[in-house]
C-alpha cells in the first residue's frame, strides 16, 4: 500500500484470473500497521476458501439470483392481491352508495356522508390509478 491518497503508488497482486471473479463480489480490507501490510486473517481464510471452492461460489450466486427472482414474483403477487382487495372494497363502497340513494328520502344525512367518503376516496386513490396500481375503470365509478 502506498502513501499517495489517490492510490497511484499502490501495488496489487491478482489472486486468480479475472474470469474467476464473475460470480463473486468481495471486499478486501487492508490496513497499514507499523509499515507492514496485514490482511485480516479471517478475511484471508474466506478468500482462500472462495478461490479453492469456485463451485460453491457458483451455487451461492445461483441461489442469490433465485432469491431475487422469487422476491420479485412474491412482490408482484402481493401487489396484485392488494389491487384486487382494494378494488373489491371500492366496489362495496359504491354499492353502499347506490343503496343509500334508495333511502335518500328517509335519511339524507347518510347519503351526504357516503358522498363525502367517495369524494375523499377519489382524491386519495387518483394517484394510485395514475401509477397503474388501480384500474382506471374502478376510479371512474367514484364520482363526486
Amino acid at each position: 500500500m502506498g502513501d499517495d491518497a489517490s492510490g497511484s503508488d499502490s501495488i496489487a497482486v491478482p489472486l486468480a484470473p479475472e474470469s474467476h471473479w464473475n460470480d463473486l463480489v468481495i471486499i478486501i480490507a487492508v490496513f497499514k500497521h507499523l509499515g507492514q501490510i496485514h490482511i485480516i486473517p479471517r478475511l484471508k481464510e474466506h478468500m482462500e476458501y472462495c478461490i479453492n471452492h469456485p463451485e460453491e461460489m457458483s451455487k451461492l450466486s445461483k441461489l442469490k439470483a433465485h432469491k431475487i427472482e422469487v422476491k420479485g414474483i412474491m412482490m408482484d403477487n402481493i401487489e396484485k392481491a392488494f389491487k384486487g382487495l382494494l378494488e373489491e372494497w371500492i366496489r362495496s363502497v359504491i354499492q353502499t352508495h347506490k343503496a343509500s340513494e334508495l333511502f335518500e328520502s328517509r335519511n339524507g344525512l347518510y347519503t351526504l356522508y357516503i358522498k363525502r367518503v367517495i369524494c375523499e376516496l377519489q382524491k386519495i386513490l387518483s394517484p394510485l390509478a395514475k401509477q397503474g396500481k388501480l384500474g382506471m375503470d374502478i376510479l371512474s365509478y367514484l364520482t363526486c
